[in-house]
């Protein structure tokens, strides 16, 4: 799907909201359930920035607030991956989502707020610094693992973790779970399905070639989610050796793998305030480079939907705006009930409307617009052809593994997994169904009738025909014996 995506973004251009409306005029609500997946992602997940600022800043102190040491000469894991300084001391959450006092957790307000700092120059210029910021935050983590990868190794017990991470356990790959995690975790890391990939393809040049390039990322990704796993496993074996424990006793998983199993494994070393800095510096690059895309998809989506704002606002005040907009929603999210508000939108806003978008995306884009189309057009753009195996492998078994993953998924959640109570329930289940009923809605329901009184400010020239691929985003070149198909460069994203 990496290279689909690439390839369907790059050869195919129009704007972002009319993609799939130029495949079909039934398909708009499509383009627009990533619109809001991407939204509902953005929202919660720059709250990991924001802990990660808050940690950062406490790193300063010696000793470390959350340092526990004394508990690993009892043989105490639970009190030496601490807990409870994440749950009540930073976050000082509350015992659920409709109980505690009310007020703002003030140094996580402060660690969102430096986090849309960072957000905004990465998107305020749109590709232009997006482009730029890659060079500085994508190789950083690439080097502080490798500075604790050294360390970790350098530490008894290192082997006893690696042998629990490369020794599978055949009898788990009976749980339904695990697959679906590990589903969402690659559709996740990998960015196919939200929409960003589509729109940074777009960017790219017409004839630049689409295959290797495509096909190398994803590795690279899967290696990189590889190697971090090398150091976590390293440390943990050191861990469970001083407390004289089984491994699987101390695997945590989750969001309590960085902000309580790591801060507390590096207060084993000499020097833990540096460890801890040099960690939390590579959380905050992480954490930019997997949101800038979405925030950088969604500003653009929306800047060229409604032309009237190019009109009115330039490029870097529609991106303060939109980063202060979410910046005040986000503080639901600095409450004494802010964890439970981040786990009830991280379990459904994206997992399940994510693996949708995928197997829509693989409907439209496949079957509908055709692959064979798809081909063509790279044919005439870049010279490649779409390999086979990647051919048949997306249309046969991501796409049947895909979608048994999705029926399985919706059916687990008529078991309230996260046990909401009724009002939270009603949240969940309207992140997790309105870009999925969005999108099949669409189908039935004119665009126009969604956008309302927005849809004279939308962009003027919407397509009338029932297809369009044909015409929308393509102009055939002057040479008749080429027959070479050119992009609008209308069309092209800003």
């Amino acid at each position: 799907m990496f290279v689909i995506e690439t390839a369907f973004g790059q050869t195919f251009r129009t704007i972002l909201s009319e993609r799939y409306l130029a495949i079909n005029k039934r398909l708009w609500g499509f383009s627009y359930a990533n619109l809001f997946v991407c939204g509902f992602f953005n929202l919660y997940y720059t709250v990991l920035m924001a802990w990660t600022f808050a940690y950062l800043i406490l790193s300063f102190r010696n000793p470390l607030p959350w340092d526990n040491l004394a508990s690993l000469s009892d043989g105490d894991s639970t009190s030496f991956f601490n807990a409870d300084f994440f749950n009540d001391q930073l976050l000082q959450a509350s015992d659920s989502i409709d109980t505690g006092e009310g007020g703002l957790v003030w140094l996580i307000v402060l660690g969102l707020f430096l986090s849309y700092i960072l957000v905004y120059f990465a998107i305020w210029k749109g590709v232009e610094s997006s482009g730029k910021i890659v060079y500085i935050t994508a190789p950083l983590p690439y080097v502080i693992l490798l500075i604790l990868l050294i360390k970790a190794l350098t530490l008894g017990g290192a082997s006893k973790g690696l042998k629990f991470l490369f020794v599978p356990q055949w009898d788990k790959l009976g749980n339904f779970k695990v697959w679906f995690s590990a589903v969402n975790q690659i559709i996740f890391s990998s960015g196919v399905g939200f929409g960003p990939l589509v729109f940074y393809g777009a960017c790219r040049k017409p004839d630049e070639k689409i295959v290797t390039s495509s096909v190398i990322l994803p590795f690279i990704n899967s290696a990189t989610s590889i190697f971090a796993s090398i150091v976590l496993f390293s440390f943990l074996g050191h861990i469970a050796e001083k407390l004289n424990v089984e491994i699987d006793e101390i695997v945590t998983q989750g969001i309590q793998l960085a902000f309580v199993a790591y801060p507390a494994m590096l207060t084993t070393l000499p020097g833990a305030n540096f460890w801890s800095i040099l960690f939390f510096v590579m959380l905050l690059t992480v954490g930019i480079d997997s949101i800038f895309a979405t925030f950088d998809f969604m500003s653009n989506f929306i800047y060229n939907e409604f032309p009237a704002l190019k009109k009115k606002l330039r490029k870097e005040y529609f991106a303060l705006i939109l980063c202060i907009s979410y910046f005040l929603v986000g503080l639901i999210f600095c409450t004494h009930q802010g964890l439970y508000f981040f786990k009830l939108f991280d379990h459904y806003s994206v997992g399940l409307p994510l693996l949708f978008s995928l197997v829509s995306e693989i409907v439209i884009i496949c079957f509908i617009f055709d692959i064979k189309k798809l081909e063509r057009l790279m044919k005439e753009f870049t010279g490649e052809s779409l390999p086979c195996l990647i051919k048949w492998t997306t249309m046969t078994i991501t796409f049947v593994f895909g979608s048994v993953a999705l029926i399985g998924a919706f059916i687990a959640e008529f078991d309230n997994p996260l046990d909401l109570p009724g009002w939270a329930l009603f949240l969940g289940w309207f992140l997790m169904m309105f870009p999925i009923l969005l999108s099949l809605l669409g189908i039935c329901i004119p665009k126009r009738f969604f956008l309302c009184c927005f849809w004279k400010y939308a962009a003027i020239n919407q397509p009338k025909d029932e297809d369009l691929s044909k015409s929308t985003s393509f102009k055939k070149a002057d040479n008749p014996k080429t027959n070479q198909v050119e992009p609008n460069s209308n069309d092209i994203p800003v």
